[in-house]
């Protein structure tokens, strides 16, 4: 198991190296950094999927304008419960270029292990890992200051393709 997770980090380097640096992603100011999180994947085996999400951000700016960005990027689990997500730089939503990959992660729940490479850095780190099997929720209410709020809303339970 060592050697093909030792191949698959081989194989993120020569990626990396082939994908080109790329910057932290950074604000329409050019300098404030920020990461949203986006769709948390439980390392659930028996489960696979692949999935592409969208996420568009409109963000006021100091002097009152606003900016909408896009980003598209890619999840996956496969059937023995091992996760691969990337993580891409926000663009403008209506440019025509793809969201720019800048990390590539693989959570690996059998060797308990967690692969980060990194374009900009063209290196990729193996790591321990402890799976996550569970998810508890945030509660809704307000948070960080009273800033920002949180609520949920029901969409319903329908099953597509065996995923809740």
């Amino acid at each position: 198991m060592r050697v093909k997770t030792l191949v698959v980090a081989a194989g993120c380097m020569v990626w990396a190296a082939l994908a080109g640096a790329q910057d932290t992603p950074r604000g329409p100011d050019g300098r404030t950094t920020y990461h949203v999180s986006g769709v948390e994947v439980l390392a659930i085996p028996g489960k696979p999927f692949t999935a592409k999400t969208s996420t568009d951000w409109t963000r006021t700016l100091d002097d009152g304008s606003t900016i909408t960005l896009h980003l598209d990027t890619l999840i996956a689990r496969d059937s023995q419960g091992r996760v691969y997500r990337e993580r891409h730089n926000f663009v403008p939503s209506n440019s025509t270029q793809p969201s720019p990959l800048y990390e590539i992660h693989t959570y690996d729940p059998i060797a308990r292990t967690q692969l980060l490479c990194s374009t900009r850095a063209h290196r990729c780190v193996l790591t321990d890992y402890t799976p996550q099997i569970s998810f508890v929720a945030a509660p809704e209410g307000s948070y960080m200051n009273g800033t920002r709020t949180l609520t949920r809303e029901q969409l319903g339970s329908d099953i597509i393709d065996d995923i809740y």
